[in-house]
């Protein structure tokens, strides 16, 4: 049944949870980022450092009174 949900694209893929403590990572960690300035290259120099850590998962770009989370 699995090959025929796969094959008719009812399944596109699937998925691991990860236990993050087992990959050595002892917290989750969210922060409020606010640049010294909000120009592009600003903002690209940010992404890029944190797009050179692997800790990192995501990196969002925010309104109002913080510019990432």
């Amino acid at each position: 049944m699995i090959e025929i949900l796969q094959k008719s694209g009812v399944i596109t893929g699937y998925s691991a949870l990860l236990v993050e403590a087992a990959l050595g990572f002892a917290a989750r960690v969210f922060a409020w980022v606010r640049l010294k300035k909000q120009v592009d290259t600003a903002l690209d120099e940010f992404e890029k450092g944190v797009e050179e850590r692997p800790e990192t998962v995501v990196c969002w770009l925010m309104t109002e009174n913080q510019d990432y989370l």
